[in-house]
């Protein structure tokens, strides 16, 4: 969590250089988050302090988590809690692992593979869940298209 803090303090003091520097990378044509990220590695380059890795899908939002806390003066404690198994883009699911990705667990599902395979990849109430929608789902579309209805 100190990483976070430290890199909301980097964005209060250096927000309108970070603004423009934003800004600037979009005009050369990155995606708003890419921007993000180059501001910010960009200002803390001189401060020899590691910052928030912001090509990390998970944490840049859990940072505007962290900003949207502190704009409204909440009492909430925010924490991290690191990811296990797979990355945020994995599309494959690891044996062995026990927890897909969305990404995976989407996959897995528009290729039209079994579903039992999911069972072991995520809590039991979420593929209680997911199998009670396929079998409502049975005259209707593909397994596959079902990851819509999440």
């Amino acid at each position: 969590m100190a990483t976070f803090q430290r890199t909301y303090r980097l964005m209060e003091l250096h927000e309108e250089s970070l603004h423009h520097s934003v800004k600037s990378w979009m005009a050369k044509g990155c995606s708003y988050p890419k921007a993000y990220a180059l501001a910010f590695r960009s200002a803390a380059a001189g401060t020899g302090q590691p910052i928030v890795d912001f090509f990390q899908p998970n944490n840049n939002l859990g940072f505007h988590y962290l900003k949207a806390i502190k704009a409204r003066h909440s009492k909430i404690q925010a924490a991290t809690v690191a990811r296990k198994g797979t990355d945020y883009h994995d599309d494959t699911l690891l044996y062995g692992q026990p927890i897909a990705s969305a990404s995976g667990i989407r996959k897995h599902l528009l290729e039209g593979k079994p579903l039992d395979e999911l069972r072991s990849k995520m809590p039991d109430a979420v593929f209680q869940c997911l199998q009670s929608a396929a079998k409502k789902k049975t005259a209707g579309p593909p397994i596959g298209k079902l990851f819509s209805l999440f």
